[in-house]
């Protein structure tokens, strides 16, 4: 059996459902500070980067953990046999570290755009990103980008 080394970034509002199951009560203890980690992420196999709701993602990116992180996340990026995976809204803290151009990749459904917007920002340009979806993730979408879809309006989330 093979056993991968896993770092999960918890950080202040992030969604710890994007990275673990539903069961009863789950407790989580940060063995490790961000520094820390950072300092052997070569020791990691994977580095998975949970996602949060729009507000706190903004306060992230803009904040000097935030710049951090995006540092952190592009160095294991171009490790070689290393993966760095998002979930949900995640995606979007990934782009800030540039190395999504030329992929193809997903985010929560109503994130699509902002992940585009966000990739392209930082490639300088047209990042040549594809972003899919599932079948059913592209329908509930569609239901939600209508301004009746859940009998409410949806505004940008990013």
């Amino acid at each position: 059996m093979v056993v991968h080394k896993v770092a999960v970034y918890i950080f202040p509002g992030g969604d710890l459902l994007d990275f673990s199951i539903q069961t009863g009560a789950l407790v989580y203890v940060t063995n490790a500070s961000f520094e820390e980690i950072a300092a052997k992420i070569e020791d990691y196999d994977i580095l998975v980067i949970p996602g949060s709701h729009g507000d706190m993602i903004k306060a992230l990116i803009a904040s000097d953990e935030g710049k951090q992180h995006s540092a952190l996340t592009k160095k294991n990026s171009l490790r070689f046999h290393h993966a760095t995976e998002s979930v949900r809204t995640g995606a979007i803290l990934v782009a800030t570290s540039g190395v999504l151009s030329n992929r193809t990749v997903t985010t929560h459904h109503l994130n699509f755009d902002e992940l585009k917007e966000i990739t392209d920002q930082t490639a300088g340009d047209d990042s040549k990103i594809t972003i899919e979806a599932a079948d059913f993730v592209v329908e509930i979408s569609e239901f939600e980008r209508r301004s009746e879809g859940w009998g409410m309006v949806t505004s940008s989330c990013f």
